[in-house]
């Protein structure tokens, strides 16, 4: 498979209520750092937090304002750097334990089934529960409630801190955001997604279900079929996963072609990975969600520095 893109993304390619709703979920405004990678200097924009450079932290593919001269400005040496992109064979790349998958067989839903293995092209074809979806561009405030609602339960059950419903709504009327629901006959809705498009690619960043796996899976097929009949779509982003684990083996199953993440920094490895304690995790499961919506918004914009 050819490159999908350049490595990194430029940040005029980045619709503006997405970047607008990173500063207000941050509580202040992007920064820049000049980064020479390849011997390519890139102004990245990102934030500072605990000593290191994260630049943009959705995205598998970090984000740049500009490329400039080597010598017009030099990276701050009191900052670690972190940048949330992938690389292809840099050697200055440190390897991490996660991959990120793309599918990139859009032209034609028959043509994408027939990447599949036949174990799997009939699971896809015969999800035994009756669902129904809606897809959605430009999602409004209702939309978005709808899906913070079983977005947040998920997170529960993952012992994760959920992005504040502030953020989404900063998102709602965005034209490059699609939501796609996934209900049962009773209208109860089963499965959620957020996807923007940027550029040529669109990036699944957002996605819960309440782990019916068929519904999941329902969801997922659905975002595929759109894809193929969406001309501005060459390129499914289906997210990143844990390598080996149960959620990389999935995305490997429905055609996704796996690119491990590298991380630069220039000093070692960046390990950012933060567990709760197996006890603590039993009560933040018990937490009511009411208390972690609140939460998320105090956390993020006060401590997440």
């Amino acid at each position: 498979m050819q490159k999908i893109s350049q490595n990194f993304v430029r940040e005029s390619d980045i619709p503006n209520p997405l970047l607008h709703s990173m500063e207000e979920l941050m509580g202040r405004k992007f920064e820049r750092m000049i980064v020479t990678i390849d011997q390519v200097s890139y102004e990245f924009i990102g934030f500072k937090s605990n000593g290191r450079f994260i630049s943009f932290p959705l995205l598998d593919m970090s984000v740049y304002s500009n490329i400039v001269d080597k010598n017009e400005l030099s990276c701050d040496k009191n900052y670690r750097i972190k940048l949330s992109g992938f690389f292809f064979g840099k050697s200055n790349g440190f390897e991490t334990e996660k991959s990120f998958f793309i599918i990139n067989t859009l032209d034609n839903y028959t043509n994408y089934l027939t990447t599949l293995k036949s174990k799997y092209r009939s699971q896809i074809n015969n999800i035994k529960h009756p669902f129904n979806h809606s897809i959605i561009w430009s999602p409004c405030r209702q939309d978005m409630d709808l899906f913070y609602n079983v977005y947040i339960k998920k997170m529960r059950t993952l012992g994760t801190l959920p992005m504040p419903k502030s953020f989404f709504y900063g998102l709602s009327g965005c034209k490059d955001v699609l939501f796609l629901k996934v209900f049962d006959i009773d209208k109860n809705c089963r499965s959620v997604s957020i996807s923007i498009i940027i550029k040529d690619v669109l990036h699944l960043i957002w996605a819960a279900s309440d782990n019916k796996q068929s519904s999941n899976l329902f969801m997922y097929k659905e975002l595929i079929k759109s894809c193929c009949n969406n001309d501005r779509v060459k390129y499914l982003n289906i997210g990143r996963a844990t390598n080996n684990s149960s959620q990389y083996k999935f995305k490997e199953r429905i055609g996704g072609e796996g690119f491990p993440i590298k991380e630069f920094s220039d000093n070692k490895p960046l390990n950012l990975q933060s567990k709760l304690p197996k006890y603590m995790l039993r009560l933040y499961k018990m937490v009511p969600l009411f208390i972690i919506e609140a939460l998320s918004e105090i956390i993020y914009k006060r401590f997440i520095r």
